[in-house]
């Protein structure tokens, strides 16, 4: 290549940028615009992220010299958005959910500054995740969606439901017939294909829990059950086996709180699991399930499996906490900052990759602290959802379907780390104790007025004396 080839290439290449960064700054502009006028549109770009990891199986993104992350840009976006919804409108700065889930953001992100001076970029691909969620909860918590809003998005999570379930599909049915390579498709271990990952299977298994607890009721629309029984279908076969620990608990705390509900749809539930129990004989007996038969099985059996992924996550959480515990008091109470990474050798083996326990990945970087004020958030948020007084359906239907995506959550967190659609899930909690809060005490104040203006005025002497 001759030097006035060499020129042209590199002012190409210069311009190219240059016009890449105009346009990516006019597109978190727009998103920024959009979203300071609409309030839910942060919750759908935090969903249609979710599907584009889904489908290329790692987020979207561009490197350079830093890889920037689509959700890094959502997460601007969404910071943004909260600060001009901070000039319109008050925030609640002074209550106790708003100022403990600022107290477990300053932890991590305390946690960064000393990972990023000690281990350069490390530590910001390790906080990722954390902070996407804390973000994710803050916005939701100050928002203050109101119920329209809070329909929208319920109905935008059932139509990502369905999208993830297409991306099921297509995988499957590409890898059966050829149609897709492996590696295009591959989530899961060497020798289990599974077509979609944990956190969306997650995802389908709680959109499934909340819409059998509205057909339950009978609160929710005229397709609830026909969601309920698609989404739990799929979460069986899709085989994440700790997935299917949450739904089984989230389920049972479903059936005790709508269990007077049973009884009107028990013909239904009996009618399911006939008809089911029907249509999984007669393919059986064609040999249409051998191969799903035969991995059902095998997850199942896995479970109790010494030799299985479980133990050998527990085998990787003890020298992580060794290590954590025998480190100075500070990082007991903070944690070993972002970045100082999880080697540790299992078995003779060197091992790098997470703890695959959000609660031990709390403690190893914002340590007891960070840990303790997580699950007061957690376990307020929690509490409050099941237990607060509800007056009207949709109320009822919120709150206690918080409440079992909340205990779903806390059970998978056990095996896998949390994802950013918690924090949503978190952040809307918090803002109905916060909310309830507010009603409560302008009830109270109202209250007040009320007595007092009841109250006989009483006249001085002397002023009646004037009066005349």
């Amino acid at each position: 290549m001759d030097f006035s080839s060499t020129v042209l290439f590199d002012t190409t290449l210069v311009s190219l940028l240059v016009i890449g960064g105009v346009l990516a700054a006019a597109c978190v502009l727009w998103f920024f615009i959009g979203s300071s006028e609409r309030h839910t549109l942060p919750v759908a770009y935090l969903i249609i992220a979710f599907l584009l990891e889904t489908l290329l199986l790692e987020q979207p993104s561009v490197d350079v010299g830093l890889q920037i992350y689509i959700n890094d840009v959502i997460s601007l976006v969404v910071l943004l958005t909260m600060f001009v919804n901070f000039t319109r409108r008050p925030m609640p700065i002074t209550s106790g959910p708003f100022i403990l889930w600022m107290a477990f953001g300053a932890l991590m992100l305390a946690s960064f500054a000393q990972g990023f001076e000690l281990y350069g970029k490390a530590a910001g691909t390790e906080l990722r995740d954390n902070f996407y969620l804390w973000v994710a909860g803050l916005y939701c918590l100050t928002a203050d969606f109101d119920e329209a809003e809070i329909r929208r998005m319920a109905k935008w999570a059932v139509w990502g439901a369905y999208a993830l379930l297409a991306i099921a599909l297509i995988r499957m049915l590409g890898v059966q017939f050829g149609l897709l390579p492996r590696r295009l498709v591959y989530t899961g271990s060497i020798d289990e294909f599974r077509p979609i990952g944990s956190h969306a299977a997650i995802y389908l298994a709680i959109v499934a829990l909340v819409q059998l607890m509205a057909w339950l009721r009978g609160v929710g629309t005229r397709f609830s059950g026909f969601h309920a029984l698609v989404l739990t279908i799929a979460v069986l076969l899709l085989q994440h086996r700790s997935v299917w620990i949450s739904y089984c608990v989230g389920a049972l705390f479903i059936f005790v709180i709508e269990r007077r509900g049973i009884p009107r749809r028990a013909p239904w539930l009996i009618g399911f699991a006939l008809m089911g129990g029907a249509l999984v004989s007669i393919a059986g007996a064609l040999g249409m399930l051998d191969t799903v038969a035969m991995r059902l099985e095998q997850s199942v059996l896995s479970m109790g499996d010494e030799g299985g992924t479980f133990y050998a996550r527990m085998d990787g959480w003890v020298p992580l906490l060794d290590e954590w515990s025998e480190a100075s008091v500070g990082s007991i109470l903070a944690g070993l900052p972002y970045g100082f990474g999880y080697r540790r050798v299992i078995h003779g083996m060197v091992f790098d990759f997470g703890s695959h326990n959000f609660y031990i990945d709390l403690v190893l970087r914002t340590g007891v602290l960070g840990l303790i004020v997580f699950l007061l958030c957690l376990g307020m948020a929690t509490l409050h959802s099941l237990s607060s007084r509800t007056e009207s359906d949709f109320e009822h239907l919120l709150m206690r379907g918080l409440g079992i995506a909340l205990i779903a959550s806390m059970v998978y967190y056990v095996v896998y780390p949390a994802y950013y659609l918690h924090g949503v899930v978190i952040g809307l909690a918090l803002a109905q104790i916060i909310r309830w809060r507010r009603i409560r005490e302008t009830k109270v104040q109202e209250q007040l007025a009320t007595w007092r203006a009841a109250m006989p005025r009483r006249v001085h002497p002397l002023t009646t004396e004037l009066r005349r």
